[in-house]
C-alpha cells in the first residue's frame, strides 16, 4: 500500500509542509490584525486542507489509471486497487469531519463557505472533467495550496479578504509555480520516456528557464513594491532575507543551462527551501507582531 501512497505525490512530505506553512500564513495575518486564533479551529482547518488535497490527488491518480501494480495476478490488482480506494475514502470523510468541526458556529461566514466550495470544484470536479490531464491537477493543487489555503485559514477566524492577504498570495503563487517548474527540470528525461505532460515538455526547457526566472523576479519586485502599500512594513526584512535564495536559485539554473553538471537533489532542495523560508518568515513575522 505504501507504493500507492507514494503515487499520490512522491514529495508528499513537502506537500504537507507547504500546506502547513501557507495555512499558518493566513492564521498569522489574523493574529497580526489583533484577532484571536483558536487552536481547535486551527488544527481542524489544517487537517481538512491536508486530507482533501491528498484524497483529490489519489482519486485523480486512479481515474487516470496511473497506479502501477506488481505481479500479474488480476485478483491481487483489484484487491490493491480497492484498498487504495478505501484509503482515499477515509481521507475524504476524515476531511468532512474536520470541516464540520471548524465551521461549527461559522455558518453566516459566506466567504468561508464560498472558498470551501471553490476548493472542492478545483480539486475534484475540474480534474475529473479534464480527464488524464496532469497539468490540470498540478495547477489546481498549486492554486489550492498558495491561494485558497491561506484565504480559508484567514476566514476561519475572520471574514472577508484583507488587502495584505491578496498582496501576499499573488507573488507567493508565482514563486510556488517557479518551484514546480524547477522540479520538472530534474525529471525531464524520465517524463520524456513516460510521455508525461508537464509545463517544461509543453513549452520547451529553454522557455521554461525564461519563465522560471521571470516568475521569481516579478514576484520579488511585486513584494518589494507592495511594502507599505498593501503589505505591512514589518515584512521588508523577511523579503530581504529571501532575496539571496531567489538570486542563488536563478544563478544555479543558469549554471546548469551553461553546461555545468547538475546536482538535482541540491537544486530541488534549494528551490523548495526558497518557498518554505519565505512563507515561514512571513508567517513568523506577522505572528510575533
Amino acid at each position: 500500500m505504501m507504493k500507492h501512497i507514494k503515487r499520490i505525490d512522491r514529495n508528499y512530505l513537502l506537500t504537507i509542509l507547504i500546506t502547513i506553512l501557507f495555512f499558518s500564513l493566513g492564521a498569522s495575518l489574523v493574529k497580526y490584525l489583533g484577532k484571536e486564533v483558536h487552536l481547535v479551529d486551527f488544527i481542524s482547518g489544517l487537517l481538512w486542507s491536508i486530507f482533501i488535497q491528498f484524497s483529490a490527488n489519489g482519486l485523480n491518480n486512479i481515474n487516470n489509471n496511473k497506479t502501477d501494480f506488481s505481479g500479474d495476478d488480476i485478483k491481487q490488482r483489484h484487491r490493491s486497487e480497492n484498498t487504495f480506494r478505501f484509503l482515499i475514502l477515509i481521507l475524504f470523510f476524515g476531511g468532512l469531519v474536520f470541516l464540520t468541526i471548524f465551521v461549527a458556529g461559522k455558518t453566516p461566514n459566506i466567504y468561508l463557505w464560498t472558498l470551501i466550495l471553490i476548493s472542492y470544484i478545483l480539486l475534484f470536479l475540474i480534474p475529473s472533467l479534464l480527464n488524464r490531464d496532469n497539468l490540470a491537477m498540478a495547477f489546481s493543487t498549486l492554486f489550492f495550496q498558495s491561494s485558497l489555503i491561506p484565504a480559508i485559514a484567514y476566514n476561519i477566524f475572520s471574514s472577508g479578504f484583507h488587502h495584505s492577504l491578496v498582496a501576499m498570495v499573488f507573488p507567493l503563487t508565482m514563486i510556488l509555480l517557479a518551484v514546480s517548474i524547477s522540479r520538472e527540470f530534474s525529471t525531464y528525461a524520465n517524463d520524456e520516456i513516460l510521455d508525461k505532460k508537464t509545463i517544461i515538455r509543453s513549452i520547451g526547457w529553454r522557455k521554461g528557464i525564461v519563465l522560471h526566472h521571470f516568475l521569481l523576479i516579478l514576484s520579488l519586485a511585486l513584494l518589494i513594491m507592495k511594502i507599505g502599500n498593501g503589505l505591512p512594513s514589518k515584512l521588508f526584512v523577511p523579503i530581504l532575507l529571501a532575496c539571496p535564495l531567489i538570486i542563488f536559485d536563478i544563478f544555479w539554473l543558469q549554471r546548469i543551462k551553461s553546461g555545468f553538471k547538475p546536482i538535482w537533489p541540491f537544486f530541488n532542495a534549494l528551490s523548495y527551501s526558497m518557498i518554505c523560508v519565505i512563507v515561514y518568515l512571513f508567517a513568523y513575522t506577522l505572528w510575533i507582531n
